[in-house]
């Protein structure tokens, strides 16, 4: 399987030493773009590279007025322009409001003048970070070729041929269903139903092993463009499909997405869309994520036991809608015990939590508007008491290894003596990745259990996990350290 960067930023950031990078945060500064003002026009001189730290920003074709791509928290733009000093080929306007890292480049260039040798490691960094653009970019390219009529699929890689031709059987049965279902008041009998969702699943995990064996770079590629275009017409039937692909909130798992999730109710356009939606949330990998509910609540309420009446503190890192809190706080009967913190860096995430706090629970949970990137740097702070627990799900997998042991720094720093850290994670077994990194453009960094353990080592906790579990589905791992 491919490994893809899903935030460039972090390939600039990740390339440097701390020290590098706290110089560099130095000379930056912080910009509010109001939505649908410019941060970039088309033809301008470069001035400066941005990072988003809030909110959601568009790149958009000064020709066409189309938009090209929606950049999320995380993500960089205009250091293309730095390199090649040629003016903006494009406008980057705010789709919300938003707050940058604005790096100049007189102050980088003055930095580079100062310090040369911290200038070849920035500019080492920058060289990372378009590479990894432009890894992005052949892809695009080779998945844009694979749909030419003349770069198909070859007719020696038997595996492939026939995952193409079960891939055509169902979208003929579906053809079929839809017809039924049509003659039905547009319901789709149960047994039908039932065929449709085994016949799905068999299909995504044979798609996956058929891809994980393709050894050749391109060819790997333009077997997922076909699979991409094959199958995604039928997957954004499905709202849960719709929403992971097209990213409204600039990444898949963003916290309304995980709330569908967990709500598990099926939902789609058409007679086939509520069908299509069920089969996806079949998958396995969406089960893992239903199942860090339990998971997490049943691990919270351990920590609570653990301190036999006394306040329990907890920090939920990107919490998203937070929904396992909520369903400790419901065991209660005097939540007062619990004081929990949820820290995220999209404010409406924090919002949909905060209006589901009714009086009882409002005083035992605190909402923070953070950037985790900084806190794991040092750049920032945030003023904690000792935690007893702090855990993060759906976080790390987006992120490379270096920041992980950042990230698990910090939260050393923030625990307790006996504080445990939990962070969840998706393992390479999950039968579900080709279909979320082909289909739904949905990549993810998967860890083993030896990963966790390596990175929990090099970190400030200084040994192996504690321990490590694994949801039912067997596709999310959860790695527990504790602060000796």
């Amino acid at each position: 399987m491919r490994t893809r960067t899903p935030f460039p930023s972090l390939t600039l950031l990740g390339a440097l030493m701390p020290a590098d990078v706290d110089r560099l945060l130095g000379v930056s500064r912080e910009q509010q773009v109001i939505s649908g003002h410019l941060a970039v026009r088309a033809g301008g001189a470069p001035s400066a590279m941005f990072i988003v730290l809030e909110g959601l920003m568009e790149v958009v074709s000064p020709r066409t007025r189309e938009v090209l791509a929606t950049l999320g928290p995380g993500e960089i733009f205009g250091e293309m322009g730095y390199v090649q000093q040629q003016p903006a080929s494009a406008d980057v306007r705010a789709r919300e409001n938003s707050l940058l890292l604005v790096i100049g480049t007189a102050e980088l260039d003055a930095l580079s003048v100062e310090d040369p040798p911290l200038g070849m490691r920035v500019h080492r960094a920058l060289a990372a970070t378009l590479a990894a653009r432009l890894r992005v970019s052949n892809e695009r390219l080779d998945r844009a070729l694979a749909l030419r009529p003349d770069t198909g699929t070859p007719d020696d890689f038997d595996a492939v041929t026939r995952l193409f031709a079960h891939i055509t059987d169902m979208k003929t049965e579906l053809v079929a269903v839809d017809r039924a279902a049509l003659k039905a008041d547009g319901i789709v009998a149960e047994a039908t139903a039932t065929v449709v969702r085994e016949a799905f699943t068999s299909l995504v995990h044979e798609m996956n092993a058929v891809v994980a064996d393709l050894d050749d770079e391109l060819q790997r590629s333009r077997v997922g463009a076909r699979l991409q275009a094959e199958l995604l017409p039928y997957v954004l039937l499905s709202d849960l499909g719709e929403r992971m692909y097209a990213k409204p909130r600039g990444y898949a798992g963003d916290y309304l997405t995980i709330a569908q999730l967990y709500a598990d109710v099926p939902s789609g356009s058409g007679r086939l869309g509520p069908l299509l939606d069920r089969c996806l949330r079949d998958q396995s990998a969406a089960a893992a994520v239903r199942n860090r509910r339990p998971l997490l609540a049943e691990e919270i309420g351990r920590a609570i036991a653990g301190r036999a009446g006394q306040l329990t503190r907890v920090t939920s890192l990107a919490c998203g809608p937070a929904q396992e809190l909520f369903d400790v706080f419901a065991s209660f009967d005097d939540p007062s015990t619990l004081q929990a913190t949820c820290l995220d860096i999209d404010a409406e995430a924090l919002a949909y939590v905060r209006a589901r706090l009714d009086d009882r629970l409002a005083p035992c949970v605190r909402l923070e508007q953070a950037n985790l990137v900084y806190l794991a740097l040092g750049r920032t702070s945030l003023e904690l008491p000792p935690q007893h627990l702090m855990y993060s799900i759906g976080l790390i997998d987006y992120f490379n290894d270096r920041f992980v042991v950042n990230l698990l720094n910090f939260i050393h720093g923030c625990l307790a003596p006996g504080g445990q850290v939990i962070l969840g994670n998706f393992h390479p077994s999950n039968p579900a990745r080709a279909m979320m990194d082909e289909v739904l453009d949905w990549p993810l960094i998967h860890r083993s259990e030896d990963d966790m353990h390596r990175l929990c080592a090099q970190s400030a906790f200084g040994q192996p996990c504690d321990r490590i579990r694994f949801d039912p589905s067997g596709v999310n791992l959860f790695a527990i350290a504790s602060r000796r």
